[in-house]
């Protein structure tokens, strides 16, 4: 039997939960229901963006059942502890797709496989920009060697971006950890022209997950800030506030308060490897606006293809799913570009897209 057409978005009045339920609009899909545990929130927000409104708590699963009632894919964009939610939806046989970066999370996800086999339903993990389209950009290099071995990942945000509540929580929280208290800075090259920025290894989830799905000997993510001269003042910021409670809260305050420099957006990515017995490094650029807009724009476009490609059940990556090439043309549009540095040797020619991907 066919999955509904009908979209739930658990977390829908949320910035990156409205934007998504738009740019599925934008992208042809008109029945959208939008869930969360205010429901007059929902209402309002399913208004204005002409969709339906739910009432949905994910510590109740009173809940559950009259939210996702004729509905084929369930979006969720707030975080969750545990996996009772995407356990129910997958038993129903339906696609839930996880727009949160907690690795620790994904691999309990991961742990219900075997259910979704079983009752043909499919999770689709990592979707956004940090995991996600890190993910496909390591991918698109990967792909190209006969052995990829390790990576790195450079996530650049811009001063001036409208970093939400659970964001700002997040990094502070990595921020905080031991090895992130003493790691030294590592200077990481991005934008046309290059620049160079101070950047902090932390634990992103991508790392741990291109591990696993591409079968990377390792793998290495660090965050910077635009512009580059404020990247290292305001790392050594969060490092001093982020073990202190008081000045923790005043800090993430002002960062969402204030928004002084730009909201660029950048990615770079590097993949070693060999081919052809030979060492090899490829790179790839990513560069946009507005990191909560990028990782909506993402979840639309994801679900939007996966009505063109045969999605299988069980539980997924998003790299396992789709390839940057599925969505370049559509990023593009956005003015988010995927490109190739002049400044890295790459063999080979450029690919048939405009070069954006180039191929060994």
């Amino acid at each position: 039997m066919a999955r509904s057409s009908t979209i739930l978005i658990v977390g829908g009045y949320g910035h990156v939960g409205r934007r998504i339920a738009a740019d599925l609009h934008g992208l042809g899909h008109r029945s959208i229901r939008l869930a969360g545990r205010d429901f007059s929130k929902a209402a309002i927000a399913a208004s204005e963006l002409r969709c339906e409104a739910a009432h949905i708590d994910l510590s109740c699963s009173e809940t559950w059942d009259a939210a996702v009632a004729d509905i084929g894919t369930v979006i969720v964009c707030v975080d969750q502890q545990a996996v009772d939610f995407p356990k129910f939806v997958l038993e129903r046989g339906l696609i839930y797709v996880d727009v949160t970066a907690s690795d620790s999370f994904f691999r309990d996800v991961e742990q219900l496989n075997l259910l979704a086999l079983e009752r043909g339903g499919s999770a689709i993990l990592s979707v956004g920009l940090a995991p996600g389209l890190t993910n496909l950009l390591v991918k698109a290099c990967a792909v190209q060697m006969d052995q990829p071995e390790t990576a790195r990942i450079g996530v650049v945000l811009g001063v001036g971006d409208m970093h939400g509540p659970v964001a700002l929580d997040w990094t502070f929280a990595q921020v905080a950890l031991p090895e992130a208290q003493s790691a030294p800075f590592v200077d990481i090259a991005f934008g046309t022209p290059r620049r160079n920025a101070p950047a902090l290894p932390l634990e992103f989830a991508d790392q741990h997950v291109v591990r696993r799905t591409l079968g990377l000997n390792g793998a290495t993510t660090l965050l910077a800030f635009d512009p580059p001269w404020q990247s290292g003042p305001i790392l050594r910021m969060m490092r001093f506030v982020a073990v202190r409670p008081r000045l923790r809260g005043i800090a993430k305050r002002l960062m969402r308060l204030v928004h002084l420099g730009s909201d660029r957006v950048s990615l770079v990515v590097e993949v070693h490897g060999r081919h052809r017995g030979e060492p090899v490094t490829l790179e790839l650029l990513l560069m946009g606006r507005c990191e909560a807009d990028i990782t909506a724009y993402v979840a639309a476009l994801l679900v939007d293809q996966l009505g063109k490609i045969a999605l299988a059940p069980g539980v997924h990556h998003i790299e396992q799913v789709i390839s940057i090439e599925h969505i370049v043309q559509a990023l593009e549009q956005r003015d988010i570009a995927v490109k190739v540095p002049t400044s890295v040797a790459h063999l080979g020619p450029p690919s048939s897209n405009g070069g954006s991907v180039r191929k060994i």
